[in-house]
């Protein structure tokens, strides 16, 4: 019977983890795995036939860890969905080899072969991610300083995604058909399965807010929102406030359905991305009220950043979620000048 090997299987995967934490995954090989364990290269290629499938055997580790660290809620009370969407960013900017190797998944071959596809980020790849979550975090924290509602910090946070927007795509070097903001796909784009039944929601919603709103609240919800809007919009002159809904919607898709949705949805998963960027979106349009209103006013903003979301998501072009945008809320003022 031959002796029991000294280096154990897992030693070797727990290594090579390592050296994906500290270098990147790309680093492993029979001998820094070796070099991180201070034997030879024998025991490394004794348990692992060939490096890919020790490439593998991490990649299994990582996924469990990356599941338990996201579910260290620290403060549950505040949301454990948002938490969680907290804590990929948070693990993203802490273990940045890792997040690389994690934005590897899709290229791990789960049938035939079982072997890596020789595929890896490209250095501009991690440019944009790691300039993706800089905007994102920016956006979030000039959000916040909403906790006081009479702020008015928190509109930069549009700019910012509009300018993260394009900085990234420059980055990425996107060409114009994969791009985020396509004026020449938009009759291709909105026959695309569901779209416009999305792109209609918005403006039933939109009516059903005020009339819900209307009998809760009597007038002290339109006013409340007329109010709310008062700032940047100008209600008595009707061209003027044509273009002032136009130009607020753009902006807006491009920062938080392009930027904040759209690139992060390339890094995260669909549903934290939805609702971690509709939270930031709902928090913009906090505003001095009365605590109910302004729970009503957020709750229905924050609706409507979801389905946007989902339009993006099904169209790829912010300018179709801009239509969708632009549409509910002209139906909207419409609603309040002729019956509210």
């Amino acid at each position: 019977m031959p002796p029991k090997p000294k280096i154990t299987r897992d030693m070797v995967i727990d290594a090579a983890f390592e050296v994906a934490r500290k270098t990147g995954a790309e680093n492993i090989n029979a001998r820094t795995v070796s070099k991180k364990l201070n034997c030879s290269t024998q025991p490394v290629m004794y348990h692992f036939a060939t490096i890919e499938e020790l490439k593998r055997a991490v990649y299994t580790k990582l996924d469990r860890y990356h599941a338990k660290y996201l579910m260290k809620i620290e403060e549950p009370s505040k949301g454990v969905m948002l938490g969680m969407g907290l804590n990929y960013i948070r693990f993203a900017v802490e273990e940045p080899h890792l997040f690389c190797f994690l934005l590897q998944r899709s290229n791990i071959s789960r049938t035939g072969g079982n072997e890596m596809k020789n595929q890896q980020i490209t250095g501009h790849n991690k440019k944009s991610v790691v300039l993706t979550l800089i905007g994102i975090v920016i956006m979030i924290l000039l959000t916040i300083t909403k906790v006081v509602p009479s702020s008015t910090i928190a509109g930069y946070s549009v700019f910012v995604g509009i300018a993260f927007f394009f900085i990234t795509e420059t980055v990425d070097k996107t060409r114009g058909s994969e791009s985020g903001l396509r004026f020449n796909t938009i009759a291709v784009d909105l026959k695309k399965p569901g779209v416009i039944i999305w792109m209609l929601l918005p403006s039933a919603s939109g009516i059903a807010t005020l009339v819900v709103g209307n009998m809760i609240f009597s007038g002290e919800f339109v006013a409340h929102v007329m109010e709310r809007t008062s700032s940047i919009l100008s209600f008595d002159k009707i061209a003027l406030l044509m273009g002032q809904v136009i130009i607020a919607a753009f902006g807006e898709e491009i920062a938080y359905r392009g930027f904040f949705f759209g690139k992060s949805s390339k890094i995260f998963p669909f549903w934290v991305c939805a609702v971690l960027s509709s939270v930031a979106f709902a928090a913009g349009h906090i505003a001095v009220g009365n605590i109910g209103i302004v729970t009503y006013d957020i709750a229905a903003v924050f609706i409507d950043s979801l389905i946007f979301s989902v339009i993006y998501q099904k169209s790829e072009n912010c300018v179709i979620s801009t239509f969708s945008h632009i549409l509910g809320n002209a139906i909207s003022l419409v609603a309040v000048f002729v019956f509210f």
